[in-house]
């Protein structure tokens, strides 16, 4: 009997890692799948735990900047209400007060847009398992699901990216992946972001 699309095999298990900002849907999704014993797997899920880590780091400083120009035009406003006119140039009553009014303008557009980081860095990663002795029959199942996937990918692991079915697209294996993540979030060398002990044995 084939592979039940619906169903996946009685071993399969799955679970959510993401790095989703401010109550919003993700934006980007990878799913890898594989058996524990591949070692494969688990180095490609330790990758998927320091693309959050590094995705992380880069919305920190999207917020950092955005709270910092917000405070840079409020003390711009304040100074100008206090009537502190500093500088070499002493405005008239009103130059202040279009000043005023132009900042004001701008903060307002600012708050309006909100923090606003890049797609690709609203991340989620769907980690699923099957035991060793189902992956064939899931692999079958996944080159249904996937439109794009290889023929010849029987692989652990099977790694397709897209937050819904209509969205799948296969990116392959762990070399696929990796080569993925260079081309599309780290211009450096990858090693940079790896832990010292390379990839970890209990990445799940």
């Amino acid at each position: 009997m084939g592979a039940s699309l619906s169903k996946p095999p009685d071993s399969y298990a799955t679970y959510i890692s993401e790095n989703v900002q401010y109550g919003e849907r993700p934006k980007t999704c990878y799913n890898i799948e594989g058996f524990l014993r591949c070692a494969f797997y688990r180095a490609s899920v330790d990758a998927s735990k320091d693309l959050l880590n590094f995705t992380s780091n880069e919305n920190k400083e999207v917020e950092k900047e955005y709270y910092k120009k917000i405070e840079n035009l409020q003390n711009q406003i304040k100074e100008l209400n206090s009537k502190k006119n500093k500088g070499k140039k002493k405005l008239t009553p009103e130059e202040v007060e279009k000043k005023k009014v132009d900042l004001q303008l701008e903060l307002d557009q600012v708050k309006a847009k909100g923090i606003v980081t890049k797609p690709k860095n609203n991340l989620q990663f769907r980690i699923s398992t099957v035991s060793e002795e189902d992956w064939d029959a899931r692999v079958k199942q996944l080159r249904r699901l996937v439109p794009d996937a290889k023929e010849l990918h029987t692989n652990s692991p099977f790694i397709y990216k897209g937050c819904t079915r209509e969205e799948y697209r296969f990116i392959g294996g762990f070399k696929d992946f990796m080569d993925h993540l260079r081309e599309n979030y780290w211009s450096d060398d990858y090693e940079s972001h790896i832990s010292s002990g390379r990839f970890s044995d209990n990445s799940i």
